[in-house]
């Protein structure tokens, strides 16, 4: 087996990179060249290793030397990458609160009418072509959960409605859209994963969706601890070495479901969540509630795929935080 990453850099990625090193397995990663970039490529030195650099972005065009001789593919960087400003764009009227499942993927774009993010379909449809192209067996593209939004199903199948509650989801929506339709004649070769609530000790605090790496980092720092909403909310959250082996076990796995939910499949609130944080930091932050949450559903994950594929989630929520505060604090 041979791998190509794109974006194996980053808070998914370099972890995953590293394990399927340690497994003997060749890795070809395509990063953004970027000073941080860069620094965090020395800490690994490995012979079934190759790095590719680009400038700007990854395209078609920066794919057909990387790609040569790859079994497999995994395609963090992919798509549409938002600013702050993009992220807080609303939802079109005529898309809000609808189940978008029965949508195309012509259909949802027209609707946007965004036109820098239709550049960045096209884009995006360049590197399709490459792999529709290649020799590649299976291509895993990384979404998100955050496709299902207010789906009030739980846990949440495979099948579920889609009614993203935010931008980004919408865009992840339609990037699946894409890549189903253009994989129609040949479905087994693409799995669209779907993530929920990834979290580890090397997880920007301030990054989107990182709400227990903030948790435990503000209550470190004796900052207030910020709960939108009741703190009711149920999330699904995995530990980063839970996630890199679940990507190891979907590579190996002879099955090849077209959609797939990575999470624990165990529900906790997120008051219980602030309760360990507190507990495990020993701190005495205040717990204040701004705002109503701006995700009003919970959301875990039905993960009767992975199961079958002989994964089962080995870090709690508990472990995690302690792990996350040994790491930070050494």
């Amino acid at each position: 087996m041979k791998v190509l990453i794109s974006g194996g850099l980053g808070f998914q990625g370099l972890p995953l990179v590293k394990f399927l090193l340690d497994e003997k397995i060749f890795v070809n990663n395509i990063n953004i060249d970027t000073p941080a970039n860069r620094e965090k490529a020395l800490s690994i030195n490995n012979k079934n290793l190759e790095s590719f650099w680009v400038e700007n972005e990854i395209n078609a065009k920066s794919l057909m030397n990387p790609i040569q001789d790859c079994s497999h593919f995994i395609h963090f960087a992919n798509g549409i990458r938002l600013d702050d400003s993009q992220r807080k764009k609303d939802i079109p009227n005529e898309l809000l609160k609808k189940n978008l499942q029965n949508y195309s993927f012509e259909q949802l774009l027209n609707i946007t009418q965004d036109e820098e993010i239709i550049n960045d379909f096209e884009k995006e449809q360049g590197i399709i072509k490459v792999l529709m192209n290649s020799s590649l067996k299976r291509i895993l593209f990384i979404s998100s959960a955050s496709v299902y939004g207010a789906c009030s199903s739980n846990p949440i199948k495979e099948s579920d409605s889609l009614i993203p509650e935010k931008y980004y989801g919408l865009m992840k929506v339609i990037l699946e859209k894409l890549y189903t339709s253009s994989f129609n004649d040949d479905p087994d070769r693409l799995t669209l994963i779907r993530p929920f609530n990834l979290y580890g000790p090397l997880q920007e605090p301030n990054k989107s969706g990182a709400f227990l790496v903030k948790t435990i980092d503000n209550a470190l720092q004796k900052k207030n601890i910020v709960i939108n909403g009741d703190g009711a909310q149920l999330r699904d959250p995995l530990y980063i070495d839970d996630l890199t082996r679940c990507y190891y076990e979907i590579l190996q796995s002879k099955l090849t479901p077209g959609i797939i939910n990575v999470g624990s499949g165990i529900p906790i609130s997120i008051n219980r969540i602030v309760e360990l944080v507190k507990r495990h930091t020993k701190s005495n932050s205040e717990i204040i509630h701004p705002k109503p949450s701006d995700i009003q559903s919970s959301n875990y994950a039905d993960i009767t795929l992975l199961k079958k594929m002989e994964f089962k989630p080995s870090v709690t929520v508990e472990q995690g935080i302690k792990k996350i505060i040994s790491h930070w604090n050494k």
